[in-house]
């Protein structure tokens, strides 16, 4: 087994933050593209919900995309291989353990209608993935490098 890559922490921040900027726009897509029926959904449930203030939704939309990104990019660096291998294969196991995971949950307690859950993961495995692409390649650089970070 290949040694593990050596990335400067400002690095791995940086790539972080860039996984992270593009995971809040990509989610914005995906949820721009599922609110009409989230709205038939919450009209329907009426005052059985009690969603945040815009602000503080956004807050915790933010918080959330800074922890995929960090932890996305940073999980891709430890893995061995080609680094667009590393990226997918770390955005994969993210929304493995993350969304596809908590999706499971939420059908079973049935929080959220089938649809919605299903158009959450699939848009969500796509932002994940292609975020952690963009962080790692932030974090990684372009080129070939070798597991200690020198440049070939």
């Amino acid at each position: 087994m290949e040694p593990r890559r050596v990335v400067s922490p400002r690095r791995l921040w940086l790539g972080g933050l860039v996984a992270a900027a593009t995971l809040w726009v990509l989610t914005g897509l995906v949820n721009a593209l599922l609110g009409a029926e989230f709205q038939l959904w919450a009209a329907g449930m009426g005052d059985k919900i009690h969603p945040p203030a815009p602000a503080v939704a956004l807050g915790l939309w933010s918080l959330m995309s800074l922890l995929y990104g960090w932890v996305g990019v940073w999980l891709a660096t430890w893995l061995p291989g080609p680094r667009i291998r590393v990226a997918l294969t770390a955005g994969l196991w993210l929304w493995v353990v993350t969304k596809l995971a908590t999706a499971f949950d939420l059908l079973a307690l049935g929080v959220l209608p089938p649809a919605l859950v299903g158009g959450e993961l699939l848009g969500s495995l796509g932002a994940l993935v292609l975020s952690t692409l963009a962080g790692t390649w932030m974090a990684l650089g372009r080129g070939r490098s070798s597991p200690s970070g020198e440049r070939s």
